[in-house]
């Protein structure tokens, strides 16, 4: 069995949360569920009174909740709000049915101080979409405010929790953002964090997604660190499908349009919408990113939230299944969604 290789300290972080050894067993190193389900009750009962307890925000579907469930960390509360045109509230049922019955359908504004419970660690991931280079329309560096209401907003919460460490995700420009504006905002407000950032590519963590992502890890009395190894081996979209046939949600996928289907058969593999002869394109699509097929033998682009519009099958003429699309998350296998 491969050894477990972490971004942290455990022996520091250990020593942030007050962490304390309960006879054989130690959380932090326990790595399946499987030792504390043979446990008594008592016994069980007791680690979960020792384990890191923490709070997500943003949660979405539960997909950072799931590492750290996998860890063992005692998740007390998560949050998402209900999205009208939409998600509607589709994420907080996939998450009720895969991590646990304490997400929260609320708006993460209307929270105030006595909402909060005190935690040991936070995640957050932060929408994105006010920081994206794809958001053309309203886009926070477009702005005149140097504080964004929903980062405003995190901050509070993490005093609010008390929590000793705190990890943020986001898009690469988040850090970079008006001269880097968010991560000074988190330095002058959490001044008694530790706080450092990376750019961390999924690839290099086994995804067959071509995906970037900005991570903020704050820590309480220990020193942070994010240099994370390369951990394993390239996985492709055919690694990715492999025996997909079958497995739930693999029927699930928007039918695309007569033109569309007539466009998606001049697309090869890797290619897009440049692909396509002048006369079937569209005035409003013109960027590169529209109908783009996948390469089976590499990695798939960074899926945005338009993935309907976007990404074709590598074989088929079809867009990708709802299955599809979370194989390219390297979503757990198991999960099922609403």
């Amino acid at each position: 069995m491969q050894k477990k290789q972490y971004s942290v300290n455990l022996a520091e972080f250990g020593k942030v949360v007050n962490y304390q050894q309960i006879d054989l067993f130690d959380l932090l190193h326990v790595d399946k569920n499987d030792v504390i389900d043979s446990m008594d009750g008592r016994a069980s009962s007791k680690i979960k009174e020792k384990a890191i307890r923490m709070m997500s925000l943003f949660s979405g579907c539960g997909s950072i909740d799931k590492a750290f469930l996998d860890e063992n960390y005692d998740i007390v509360f998560a949050n998402d709000r209900f999205v009208s045109r939409a998600l509607r509230d589709n994420h907080i049922q996939t998450y009720r049915n895969n991590i646990g019955d304490h997400i929260i359908m609320r708006d993460v504004m209307e929270f105030t101080k006595e909402d909060i419970p005190e935690v040991d660690f936070l995640a957050a991931g932060i929408p994105c979409v006010d920081f994206s280079n794809l958001n053309v329309i309203k886009n926070f560096r477009n702005e005149e405010s140097l504080q964004h209401p929903l980062v405003e907003q995190t901050l509070n919460i993490i005093n609010w929790s008390k929590c000793k460490g705190f990890l943020i995700e986001n898009v690469e420009r988040f850090l970079t953002v008006k001269g880097g504006i968010m991560i000074k905002r988190f330095k002058e407000r959490l001044s008694n964090f530790n706080i450092i950032t990376r750019v961390i590519d999924a690839t290099s963590l086994g995804s067959p997604q071509k995906r970037k992502r900005a991570f903020i890890l704050g820590l309480n009395g220990a020193e942070p660190n994010l240099d994370i190894p390369h951990l394993a081996q390239l996985t492709t979209v055919r690694d990715a499908f492999e025996n997909i046939e079958g497995k739930p949600q693999q029927d699930m996928y928007f039918t695309p349009t007569s033109k569309t289907l007539e466009r998606m058969k001049h697309v090869p593999q890797g290619g897009n919408i440049n692909s396509v002869p002048l006369e079937l394109r569209s005035e409003k699509k013109k960027f590169s990113n529209f109908c783009q097929r996948l390469d089976l033998n590499g990695h798939a682009p960074t899926i945005t939230h338009v993935q309907d519009e976007v990404f074709i099958h590598p074989l088929l003429n079809r867009y990708l299944t709802v299955r599809e699309t979370a194989r390219l998350f390297s979503l757990w296998r198991q999960m099922m969604s609403a």
